[in-house]
């Protein structure tokens, strides 16, 4: 029962590194992609940015379509279908957040005249798949957690 436990432990240092990694790593191209925001876009258009890239957050929560909580609970009652269950949940939501950008995508054409608002708008709009298979990956590293 010692190795057993001692394997558990070992699991449950490697899932919490990896999620460590995965969010230092997210917070510092949250860095990197502010400060080129700033750069690119210019201090007016900042403030711009943020209440867009709110309302991106709102709509990238619903392009998951409830995906993460499915994910945690499947990965975890079934563990050895995680890499399967990843695989679909990834084709949808990144078809669902590829649906989602193509609304901003078409909303930065829509836009006019005001070309900070269609910069804003591209910039969210390449972003949110990427997110929405962030955060699928995120919910198997989370199910792969309850198992242990």
């Amino acid at each position: 029962m010692q190795g057993q436990g001692q394997k558990v432990a070992r699991s449950i240092l490697r899932n919490s590194a990896a999620l460590l990694v995965v969010g230092f790593i997210s917070k510092a191209m949250g860095l990197v992609i502010a400060i080129l925001i700033a750069r690119f876009l210019g201090p007016d258009a900042v403030g711009l940015f943020a209440v867009l890239f709110s309302l991106a957050i709102v709509t990238e929560n619903i392009a998951t379509l409830g995906f993460q909580t499915l994910l945690i609970k499947e990965v975890a009652a079934h563990p050895l279908r995680r890499r399967s269950l990843w695989r679909r949940a990834a084709k949808v939501t990144a078809t669902a957040g590829s649906l989602v950008g193509a609304g901003f995508l078409l909303a930065s054409f829509l836009s006019g005249e005001n070309e900070t608002l269609r910069t804003s708008l591209i910039f969210i709009a390449i972003g949110l798949p990427v997110t929405t298979l962030f955060n699928a990956g995120m919910a198997v590293l989370q199910g792969m957690e309850r198992v242990l």
